[in-house]
């Protein structure tokens, strides 16, 4: 089982049975079940989750994720980017 890396927004069909691997490498992700029913389990923490369609979790942190395909399924997973913090906007200078 390879580790895959998403820097975008990705979806992905799965196979029953099929797995996928993960790391978040400190930064959140969303992973959203679009379609069918998949187990989550992430690296350090104790329960697992099993999201059914239009259900979504995000996982922060160090961690390996692991999602598994109950039934054919569709997941997405996005990079979760933390909010910008706003620049203030200067007013122009008047020529000196």
């Amino acid at each position: 089982m390879g580790t895959n890396h998403f820097t975008g927004f990705a979806n992905r069909d799965m196979k029953k049975g099929e797995l996928i691997s993960l790391r978040t490498h400190g930064r959140p992700c969303r992973v959203a079940c679009v379609g069918g029913r998949v187990w989550v389990t992430a690296s350090g923490l104790a329960a697992d989750t099993i999201l059914s369609a239009g259900q979504e979790a995000v996982y922060g942190g160090r961690r390996r994720i692991v999602v598994e395909a109950l039934e054919e399924s569709t997941v997405r997973f996005e990079p979760k980017l933390p909010a910008r913090p706003r620049q203030p906007v200067l007013a122009p200078q008047p020529a000196r």
